[in-house]
């Protein structure tokens, strides 16, 4: 499940939990062919645990990217429909 869209509200950022196990931040803006302008080998960044995810918001949101205020606590990850 999908736990933001970018058609949402105001958000920058679109990350879902992977059906590996991961959470994706799928179109990442922070990937290097992004940062670099060309066409990108890879579309997400891969995150492991739920306070790494925060961190990786924190960060776009530093950017200058639109993150939801809630997707910055972590409370809002023990929601089991969030998963």
């Amino acid at each position: 499940m999908s736990l933001i869209h970018r058609c949402q509200g105001e958000s920058d950022v679109y990350v879902f939990q992977h059906v590996d196990g991961f959470i994706s931040c799928c179109g990442c803006s922070f990937l290097p062919s992004y940062v670099q302008g060309v066409k990108p080998d890879a579309f997400e960044t891969r995150l492991q645990t739920v306070p790494e995810l925060i961190e990786h918001l924190k960060a776009h949101r530093e950017h200058g990217d639109l993150v939801p205020d809630d997707l910055l606590e972590a409370a809002y990850y023990d929601d089991e429909e969030v998963w």
